[in-house]
């Protein structure tokens, strides 16, 4: 769909794409008489606008992994649309349902879906188990930190969402500016063992 997209662009405008260390592709010298037909073109091909996509989607990256890596030792690009599902529902539940989250996972620790700069990662670590990383930056310039080692697939929710809900009572603006911390950089500030400390004090709150 996408690629069909793309080749019809490029046959008819011959455009310039960029490809991003995110993986996006930026269509560029789009001249302003063109737009409602490149807009008509990717309609066409049920490519949807940004507006409409969720952002955990836009922002998740996967390595391929199984079956198709022999290094991978646990899956990564088949079972990120759940996580990211997953995720969501939590981020609903927890009352963050518009928060971006960039969100990586690999299917061993060679990272090459770049784990070790997101905000949330899992990193392969044995069959349908994860490692968990926690405080990189929203703008891939800041390295995380390991928060949990062997997560197994079934304990994600009991894992991340006692952490999602201490960065919605515990974060702060950021510097210099009305609207919160992004929430790697709330990872970041506490580091592991604040973050350990304000799970702890959220989960004592609710128990009592």
């Amino acid at each position: 769909m996408l690629k069909s997209a793309l080749r019809a662009l490029v046959d008819k405008y011959r455009l310039t794409m960029v490809c991003t260390p995110n993986q996006s592709v930026i269509l560029r010298d789009i001249s302003p008489e063109q737009r409602e037909g490149v807009e008509a073109i990717l309609n066409s091909y049920g490519v949807k606008p940004i507006e409409q996509i969720d952002p955990l989607t836009r922002l998740s990256m996967a390595c391929p992994a199984l079956p198709m890596c022999g290094l991978a030792i646990t899956e990564a690009e088949r079972r990120m649309p759940s996580y990211v599902e997953r995720i969501r529902a939590m981020l609903d539940k927890v009352g963050l349902g518009d928060e971006e989250v960039m969100v990586r996972m690999t299917g061993c620790p060679n990272g090459c879906a770049r784990p070790y700069m997101a905000e949330l990662a899992f990193v392969g670590d044995g069959p349908d188990s994860y490692q968990v990383w926690l405080g990189g930056s929203p703008g891939n310039t800041r390295t995380a930190y390991i928060y949990t080692n062997r997560m197994k697939d079934p304990a994600m929710e009991d894992t991340v969402e006692p952490i999602l809900t201490a960065y919605k009572a515990t974060r702060q603006n950021a510097p210099g500016k009305s609207y919160p911390e992004a929430f790697g950089d709330w990872c970041h500030r506490l580091e592991k063992g604040g973050v350990e400390s304000a799970t702890a004090k959220v989960a004592k709150a609710a128990a009592a």
